[in-house]
């Protein structure tokens, strides 16, 4: 699998599947509500797989990003709900994206995670749908 979103199925998910999948890549969803995931695969048509995983499920998590290239988080808010999905990318050795603005979110990731990143060899990049600088600079 080349893209899971997570949290596909609000505002900013659908856009970034739908621009994903427009592009060719191999794009699945996450998320809570099956329903609703199952919902946006038939709109989109060009879907690979929904895989339903609760953020507070760690063992959901891991099964929904065991083979992504890249989890892209899109459930916020980030401070509440970010950190496990941000942990399980890094443990399923997935690139991690999100697209938070929440600048103490960020912080806390960096100093938690960047060893754990670092030694999976996984980028992990907060924020980056905050400003479209952040995504050229990553570039």
């Amino acid at each position: 699998m080349d893209v899971i979103v997570y949290g596909a199925t609000g505002f900013t998910g659908r856009l970034v599947t739908s621009a994903l999948t427009r592009r060719g890549l191999q794009v699945g969803i996450a998320g809570r509500d099956r329903r609703r995931l199952e919902s946006l695969a038939s709109e989109l048509g060009d879907v690979s797989e929904t895989r339903t995983a609760h953020i507070h499920t760690p063992g959901q998590l891991h099964g929904a990003f065991e083979d992504a290239k890249v989890v892209i988080n899109c459930a916020g808010p980030f401070g509440r709900l970010g950190e496990p999905v941000v942990k399980a990318a890094i443990d399923t050795g997935s690139h991690y994206l999100d697209s938070t603005g929440e600048q103490a979110f960020i912080k806390s990731i960096y100093e938690r995670y960047e060893s754990a990143a670092r030694k999976a060899e996984v980028c992990v990049v907060n924020s980056f749908a905050f400003e479209v600088a952040l995504g050229d600079w990553a570039a």
